[in-house]
């Protein structure tokens, strides 16, 4: 049935232009609908780092294995992964951002109670320019970057990793990112003068400098490592950056979830 509603759209332009409108439409009135219900209302399904397992033993382990000094997210969006952290790390220095009003005002519902959390409507950059600057992170800040500019052809992730390189010593986590040789993980990719570049080290290579040491760790897990049968989000990559901490590195390694981890040693010459 739907093959022949198909086919018939296809032979009748004007009755295809019709259904896309109506559809349009319909999508529209449906988001407004949502907008509508109060935040107390809506439900909110525990997807904090995508519900994959792994990443929500690893942040927890390092933020106290490593003795972490505040945390540091670009992108609430909804909040769900700042909540996770507050309320495991209740007296840890939290920063977050989020640049579009309407999800700004949720999260901001939604972390009322949260006395550790600052949350700044403003972008990236520009938060995390702020925060390197006012000397508010503590000796070993750990930074979340999951805002990447989507449908932009400006990246603000370059900018973002620049300015943290300003400090003396990070731990640096970038969602959504290629791990290389991993293809079960998946990744964003950056339209640029028409071309899609996916989200890797070649990308950010102009934020790093030669004076810091960069320590680049990729996971090496599937999909029955991180969920359950528990809806979740597609099994995504990332990369963990440590700036100037070696130390912190080998003590990473000694905690259980790193067997879950590869650590690879490159120049920031060679990327």
């Amino acid at each position: 049935m739907k093959s022949f509603i198909k086919q018939k759209l296809r032979t009748h332009p004007r009755v295809l232009r019709g259904a896309i409108k109506v559809n349009r439409i319909v999508g529209r009135i449906s988001r407004q609908a949502k907008k509508a219900v109060p935040y107390g209302l809506r439900q909110y399904p525990d997807l904090a780092l995508h519900g994959d397992r792994v990443l929500r033993e690893l942040f927890p382990t390092l933020i106290s294995k490593l003795h972490v000094s505040s945390f540091i997210e670009t992108g609430t969006f909804k909040a769900a992964t700042t909540l996770f952290i507050a309320q495991k790390q209740k007296s840890l220095p939290i920063f977050t951002c989020e640049v579009l009003k309407e999800h700004f005002n949720e999260s901001r519902w939604r972390l009322r109670k949260c006395q550790n959390v600052t949350l700044k409507k403003l972008s990236s950059p520009t938060f995390i320019r702020e925060l390197t600057e006012g000397g508010r992170l503590g000796t070993l800040p750990f930074f979340f970057l999951d805002a990447h500019g989507e449908g932009s052809e400006y990246l603000p992730l370059v900018d973002e990793v620049q300015k943290i390189s300003t400090l003396k010593k990070a731990i640096i986590v970038i969602d959504d990112f290629l791990v290389p040789g991993q293809p079960q993980f998946g990744y964003d990719v950056w339209t640029h003068n028409k071309k899609e570049l996916p989200l890797d080290l070649s990308l950010i290579k102009g934020g790093l400098n030669s004076v810091s040491i960069y320590q680049f760790v990729f996971p090496r897990y599937d999909a029955d490592d991180a969920f359950s049968d528990a809806p979740h989000d597609p099994l995504r990559g990332h990369v963990l950056i440590f700036m100037n901490a070696a130390d912190e590195v080998q003590e990473f390694f000694k905690a259980p979830v790193a067997r879950f981890y590869t650590l690879e040693q490159r120049p920031t010459s060679s990327l």
